[in-house]
């Protein structure tokens, strides 16, 4: 019975962390120049992250810790992943003013992301709302954009990603389910 409860206790962070080391999978397989693979692995990622969440409350088992890791996998799987995935395989054939400018893009949703992440660890849900999009849908819509839009102009990725960016961030109220 005690090896259960304490499995039960670990359960939700260890699925974060499986959920993290997918995002860091996707990463390296980004710079393999494996697209199909670092797609997939930020979509199972977003499964997990949906999970983690579910073993937690199911489990009593919500912590501090519980929290941070679940930021910080989703800026790994979420943020870090899809931003490097589109540049990579979209930008990084590009020069001069077009890779600085995509570059920029990147950055700026890796930014935005970040602080979209902090904003949530230190409001949480207010009133049954988040404010801005969740980091998880903006990477899992990176991601899917790539998946199946692969003949798209260089400068939509840039676009979606600036879009991105600033719906992370927006005052958008979205209804937690």
């Amino acid at each position: 019975m005690r090896n259960m409860d304490r499995t039960k206790k670990h359960l939700p962070n260890a699925i974060t962390l499986t959920n993290m080391s997918f995002g860091v999978l996707s990463i390296l397989y980004s710079f393999y120049g494996n697209l199909n693979n670092a797609i997939y692995l930020i979509l199972v990622a977003s499964m997990l992250d949906r999970m983690d969440g579910m073993a937690a409350r199911k489990f009593n088992t919500c912590s501090e810790i519980g929290i941070q890791l679940d930021s910080l996998a989703d800026l790994v799987s979420f943020v870090l992943a899809p931003a490097l995935l589109v540049f990579i395989f979209e930008f990084s054939p590009l020069s001069g003013i077009a890779l600085i400018s995509m570059a920029f893009a990147t950055v700026l949703y890796v930014l935005c992301g970040g602080y979209r992440l902090a904003r949530f660890n230190c409001t949480g849900v207010i009133g049954g709302n988040f404010s801005g999009i969740p980091t998880t849908v903006c990477g899992m819509f990176v991601a899917a954009t790539m998946m199946f839009s692969r003949r798209l102009p260089f400068y939509v990725y840039g676009l979606l990603l600036v879009i991105c960016a600033f719906m992370m961030v927006s005052r958008l109220q979205i209804r937690k389910r």
